[in-house]
C-alpha cells in the first residue's frame, strides 16, 4: 500500500476547489465551501466558532447555527483526512476554534502573493526579465471570480479586495512591461482592461502611455475624455492627479514619456498560454461543444479550423474562449489568443503583420531580428509551429485575407476563429453559426450573473430575458445592472425595456452598450446596404420573402437578393429557411430607429405604402389564378412589382 504523502492543492480564486494528487476532490454544500474558504484565508491560524457564523451568514444565523458548523467541519474533516498515507492537510480544534494545518503555498491565494512578493524583490535587485516571468506565473492562478459560488457580505468585500490584489498585480505587470519597451504589444490587452475595469485609473493611464509611444497621441488623449467624462458621469469625480499629470505631458508633447528606457527583450521564458480568463458564468452551448469534441476526435484534417459566426452580442468571442480553455489539456505547446479588432471602436482592425509580430515575441523571438513583410513572417510563423500542438483563438476576425496569414501549415494545431460575417472565401474551415440562447438558457444566464441569494420572480425573469431576445450580451448587461441595484427588482427592468422607447435605449452598463455594438456592424455596410437593412427594419410582420424586401428598398428583385445575401453573411438578417428573411427583435428596432433618424421624412410611409402594394397585388394575383372566374373589384397600385 503506498505511504508517500498526497500531495493536497487548494483553490480559491475562482470556485472553491480541492485537488489531491491532481484530482478534483468532491466538496460538499456552499456553505461547507464557505466554511473552507475561511480557514483557507489564514492556515495555520485559529478561527473561532463565532467568526465563521458571522462570515456564513452575516447577521441572521439560524437557531442552529454552531451545530451546523460543526457538521460541516466534519464533513470537511472527512474529506481531508481520509488518505493512504500521510495527510497533506489537516483541521484540527483548539478550545472553541479550528485550523487548518496546510502548507500555505498549497493555497493558490498565498502562492499568488508569494510570487508578486519575490517578482517586487527581484525587480528592485535590477532583474526585471525574471520579475516579468514570476508576475506571468501568478496571474496564471486566477481561474475567473474569487470564491465563485458564493454569497454574503464577507465574501463579497473579501472578493472586492482580492480583485483589488489581482489589478495591482497586473498593473506592476504592465509598468515593467512599459519601461521595456513592450508599448506596442499591450494596447491590446490595456483596452480590454479599461474596458473591463472602465474606473481603475492606473489602467487608462497605462493605456494612454502606451498609445502615446506608438505614436498615437490623439488617441491617448481620447482615452483620458472618455475616462475623465465616464469619472464624472458615474461617480461625481475628477480623474486623480496622477492621471491628470499624464495627460499634461501628452498634451504638450513630452519627449521623455515618448521615450521608453533602453529596450530589452525577454528571451528566456516565451510564452505558451495569453488566453484571456474564462467566462465565470458562461451557460449553455452544450451542442456546440459537443460538435467541436465529436470533431476533434474523428477529423482527418491536418489542421482544424473552425470559424464561429454570429450577429454581435451573441456570445461568439465567449464561446470561444471557454472552448480554449476546456481543450488547454490536448495543446501543451501553446495555447494563444489575438484580437484582430475587426469591430474595436477605438482601434483600425490589426494588420496580419503587426499581428505576426506579437505572436512570434510570445514564442520568444527578438523583434529586432523578425523579417520584413507579411509573407517571410507568416513563413517564420509557421516554420515555428512545426511539430507542435498549439491552439490559436483568432478574436473578430473582419475577413478570411486577414486570418489566412496566421494559419499553421503542420498537422497537430486547433485554430478557433469568431467574426460577425461568414468567412466563406477560408479554405479548409468549418462553420459554427451562432444563434441566441433557448429561454431556459438565458434565464439561467441571467440568474448566474445576479448571483445566489437574490430573490428573483420566475415569471420576470422570463420576461425579461424575451425582452432581450435572449441575447447572450443584452441578457448580461441587464444583469449587470440589476447586480449592482440592490434596491430594484427584475419587475423594475421589465418595466423599463417593455416601454415605447426603452429596449436598446436601457441596454447599456458600464462601456457595454448594445446599440453601440450593433453600430459597429453597420457603419461597414456600405451607404446602399445601409439603406437596405434600415428600410427592411420597417416590414412589420415576423418574415418577409425577396419580393417584399425589394419593396421596401425600393429597388428590382436582383438588387433585393444581393443587398439580402449581403445582409445574410454578416449576421444583421436570418434566413430560417430557404426564401425567407427575418431579424433578431433587437436588430430589427435598431434598424428601425436607423430609419427614422437617416432617411428622408416621407421614405418610412413611401417604403411602408410599397410594401402594402406588393402585398395588395400579390394577393390578387394569387386570388385570380385560383378563382378566375370570381366576381371582384380592380386592384391598382402605383408601382407593380417584378414579376
Amino acid at each position: 500500500m503506498p505511504t508517500g504523502r498526497t500531495l493536497v492543492e487548494f483553490r480559491i480564486l475562482g470556485s472553491v476547489e480541492l485537488r489531491a494528487n491532481g484530482e478534483a476532490r468532491k466538496l460538499g454544500s456552499a456553505k461547507e465551501r464557505h466554511i473552507l474558504a475561511i480557514l483557507l484565508l489564514t492556515p495555520g491560524q485559529p478561527v473561532s466558532i463565532e467568526t465563521m457564523i458571522n462570515r456564513v451568514w452575516d447577521d441572521a444565523p439560524p437557531a442552529k447555527a454552531r451545530g451546523n458548523v460543526h457538521s460541516y467541519i466534519a464533513r470537511l474533516r472527512g474529506r481531508l483526512n481520509r488518505r493512504h498515507g500521510e495527510a497533506a492537510a489537516r483541521l484540527n480544534s483548539r478550545s472553541g476554534a479550528y485550523v487548518l494545518e496546510v502548507d500555505p503555498q498549497s493555497v493558490d491565494l498565498h502562492r499568488f502573493r508569494r510570487l508578486k512578493a519575490q517578482a517586487r524583490a527581484i525587480s528592485d535587485s535590477g532583474d526585471p526579465d525574471d520579475a516579468l516571468r514570476l508576475l506571468r506565473e501568478a496571474e496564471k492562478l486566477w481561474r475567473g471570480d474569487p470564491l465563485s459560488g458564493l454569497s454574503g457580505e464577507w465574501v463579497t468585500k473579501l472578493r472586492t479586495s482580492l480583485e483589488s490584489e489581482h489589478r495591482a498585480a497586473i498593473g506592476m505587470r504592465l509598468a515593467m512591461e512599459l519601461e521595456m519597451g513592450g508599448h506596442a504589444e499591450l494596447v491590446g490587452e490595456l483596452y480590454g482592461l479599461v474596458h473591463q475595469h472602465p474606473y481603475d485609473e492606473s489602467f487608462v493611464e497605462h493605456l494612454m502611455v502606451a498609445l502615446y509611444r506608438c505614436g498615437r497621441q490623439g488617441e491617448a488623449l481620447e482615452a483620458y475624455h472618455r475616462a475623465s467624462h465616464r469619472l464624472v458621469e458615474d461617480l461625481g469625480a475628477d480623474p486623480g492627479p496622477s492621471l491628470r499629470g499624464t495627460y499634461e505631458r501628452i498634451l504638450r508633447g513630452d519627449a521623455d514619456l515618448a521615450t521608453p528606457p533602453a529596450r530589452h527583450h525577454v528571451a528566456a521564458a516565451p510564452l505558451t498560454d495569453n488566453l484571456p480568463r474564462d467566462i465565470p458564468d458562461f451557460t449553455g452551448r452544450e451542442t456546440e461543444l459537443g460538435r467541436l469534441y465529436d470533431e476533434l476526435e474523428h477529423s482527418s484534417a491536418s489542421v482544424m479550423i473552425r470559424a464561429i459566426d454570429g450577429m454581435a452580442g451573441v456570445g461568439k468571442t465567449a464561446l470561444a474562449i471557454h472552448m480554449a480553455h476546456q481543450l488547454a489539456d490536448r495543446y501543451p505547446d501553446g495555447r494563444w489568443y489575438l484580437h484582430l479588432r475587426a469591430h474595436d471602436p477605438h482601434q483600425p482592425p490589426i494588420d496580419p503583420g503587426h499581428g505576426l509580430e506579437i505572436l512570434l515575441r510570445l514564442l520568444g523571438d527578438d523583434p529586432q531580428r523578425l523579417p520584413d513583410g507579411l509573407e517571410p513572417r507568416a513563413a517564420l510563423w509557421r516554420a515555428r509551429l512545426a511539430d507542435r500542438r498549439i491552439l490559436i483563438v483568432l478574436d473578430d476576425a473582419a475577413s478570411a485575407d486577414q486570418v489566412r496569414p496566421f494559419l499553421p501549415g503542420k498537422p497537430g494545431c486547433l485554430v478557433l476563429i469568431t467574426s460577425r460575417r461568414r468567412l466563406t472565401g477560408l479554405e479548409g474551415a468549418r462553420p459554427l453559426s451562432l444563434e441566441a440562447l433557448v429561454p431556459p438558457e438565458a434565464a439561467l444566464l441571467f440568474r448566474r450573473i445576479v448571483g445566489q441569494g437574490r430573490p428573483l420572480d420566475a415569471g420576470d425573469v422570463n420576461r425579461l430575458v424575451s425582452l432581450c431576445g435572449y441575447l447572450p450580451l443584452a441578457v448580461t448587461i441587464m444583469a449587470n445592472k440589476l447586480r449592482h441595484r440592490p434596491a430594484r427588482g427584475v419587475g423594475d427592468l421589465v418595466v423599463k425595456l417593455s416601454r415605447p422607447k426603452g429596449g436598446l435605449a436601457e441596454m447599456h452598463a458600464g462601456d457595454s452598450n448594445l446599440s453601440t455594438a450593433f453600430d459597429l456592424s453597420y457603419r461597414e455596410l456600405s451607404p446602399e446596404r445601409r439603406k437596405a437593412f434600415r428600410r427592411l427594419g420597417l416590414h412589420v410582420g415576423a418574415d418577409l420573402t425577396v419580393g417584399a424586401a425589394a419593396a421596401l428598398i425600393g429597388c428590382d428583385r436582383n438588387q433585393a437578393e444581393h443587398a439580402l445575401e449581403e445582409l445574410i453573411d454578416r449576421h444583421l438578417v436570418e434566413e430560417p429557411e430557404s426564401g425567407r428573411i427575418r431579424f433578431h427583435d433587437l436588430l430589427r428596432a435598431y434598424a428601425r430607429e436607423r430609419a427614422v433618424e437617416e432617411e428622408p421624412e416621407e421614405e418610412p410611409q413611401r417604403a411602408v405604402r410599397r410594401m402594402l402594394d406588393f402585398y395588395l397585388y400579390t394577393a390578387d394575383r394569387a386570388d385570380r389564378i385560383l378563382y378566375p372566374h370570381r366576381r371582384r373589384a380592380d386592384v391598382n397600385v402605383s408601382r407593380p412589382p417584378d414579376p
